[in-house]
């Protein structure tokens, strides 16, 4: 694996005429910040020192590559640019209302920027050589899931457990986050490293590169339910569901998943399923629009939502200090308001239908059916975790670069 990937690293490092391919240096780039976004979620996370000063030079290497994009005009300005940029601006003018002290403008500022890097950077990592980056990308995730497996299956396997700031492998109250400290992250890393298997093994017709793949497959299914990830769970189910179903073109499948959904949608206006159902995140949604309606257009802010949200109730609301609201929409509207919420919004709807048309077109395309199920797995991933904008996550990373990846019409049959 390593041949080839050496192998790909040369041949498009330089263009045709002997130059430095700007392009694939910025795919690089990110493709480091992915890696480092693996370790320090981990127990590597633990030398905070390392993790701020590798966090700050990345994010001056993106501004400089974001300036020089701007400068040599490579952005294409169209429907869902304009969306993105009136989207930073709503949260821009959110800001300016709520920010009342420098460390609150800076810590804003921070937000916005990671919000550039991902509209604008990790959106169109994509722009070209498609293939050659899904698969150095592929092999690149499922190494790293690979090893990060086998360490945690260690860990379970001897019930180890290590205490440093956080506390990692078996937790005191006999939960399992493996190499991570959280079980929602193991679980989301597990549900990565199944859709990227599936990549890799679309790419690698050697049988001990499929072993690899089909192992790494095992593994992450196995940690998938060995830990408390109910949303990475229900991500998983619904990707297998939507990739069978479109793999097998079969419409009434696609049917019964809507109706499915329908159904689960009509339980969830029981109270008492959905409070059981959500683990405590049903009380900090009841919570959010009880909240918003003082400041509906604008919201809080990403630095005082929280706070906002917590100093509004003498209910505990569980998980909201640590996780926000648990739920990328609702962390919109309570952080930036219903301006925002709105522009996210029709962004994320209209461009699932436009890249619908293009699954149409591309239907025959194993890459592209595996991606475009993993989008719509990670939106409800996005439904239960609040991972996917504006937060510097693994999976946020990874969704804007599929995302990309999707918008591409014309695509190699692979």
């Amino acid at each position: 694996m390593f041949k080839h990937l050496k192998l790909d690293f040369m041949k498009y490092i330089l263009t045709s005429d002997k130059k430095i391919n700007f392009n694939m240096i910025k795919f690089y780039i990110v493709i480091l910040y992915l890696i480092f976004n693996f370790s320090y979620i981990s127990i590597f996370g633990e030398f905070t020192f390392l993790v701020s000063l590798f966090n700050y030079l990345f994010y001056m290497i993106f501004i400089c590559i974001f300036m020089y994009e701007v400068f040599s005009n490579r952005y294409e300005v169209d429907f869902y640019t304009m969306l993105l940029i009136m989207f930073l601006i709503s949260t821009c003018i959110t800001m300016y209302l709520n920010s009342y002290s420098t460390y609150e403008y800076i810590n804003e500022i921070k937000f916005i920027i990671l919000g550039l890097f991902q509209f604008f950077i990790f959106f169109n990592v994509f722009d070209n050589n498609i293939y050659i980056k899904l698969k150095i990308l592929s092999s690149v995730i499922l190494f790293v899931c690979f090893i990060s497996h086998i360490f945690s299956i260690i860990i379970y396997i001897f019930k180890i457990r290590f205490v440093f700031n956080k506390v990692y492998g078996i937790h005191y109250n006999g939960s399992f986050t493996g190499i991570y400290d959280n079980e929602n992250i193991l679980g989301i890393i597990c549900f990565i490293g199944i859709v990227f298997s599936f990549i890799f093994l679309n790419y690698y017709k050697e049988i001990i590169f499929k072993q690899i793949a089909i192992i790494n497959i095992i593994l992450s299914v196995i940690m998938l339910f060995l830990v408390n990830a109910r949303s990475a769970v229900i991500a998983f189910l619904v990707f297998c569901f939507l990739f069978t179903a479109i793999m097998l073109k079969k419409r009434w499948i696609i049917v019964s998943f809507i109706l499915f959904l329908i159904s689960v949608y009509l339980i969830f206006f029981n109270r008492d399923i959905l409070v059981k159902l959500l683990n405590g995140r049903y009380e900090i949604w009841e919570q959010v629009f009880y909240v918003i309606k003082d400041n509906i257009f604008f919201g809080y802010s990403k630095t005082d939502s929280i706070n906002v949200l917590l100093d509004s109730t003498i209910r505990f609301l569980s998980g909201a200090k640590e996780g926000g609201t648990h739920n990328t929409f609702l962390d919109v509207l309570l952080s930036y308001g219903f301006v925002a919420f709105s522009l996210f919004g029709v962004f994320i709807t209209s461009y699932i239908i436009k890249t619908y048309k293009i699954l149409i077109e591309n239907i025959n395309n194993y890459n592209y059916i595996v991606l475009y199920s993993a989008i719509l797995s990670f939106l409800f991933i996005g439904m239960f975790e609040s991972v996917l904008i504006y937060t510097p996550s693994l999976i946020g990373i990874i969704f804007w670069m599929i995302l990309g990846y999707v918008k591409n019409k014309k695509l190699e049959v692979c």
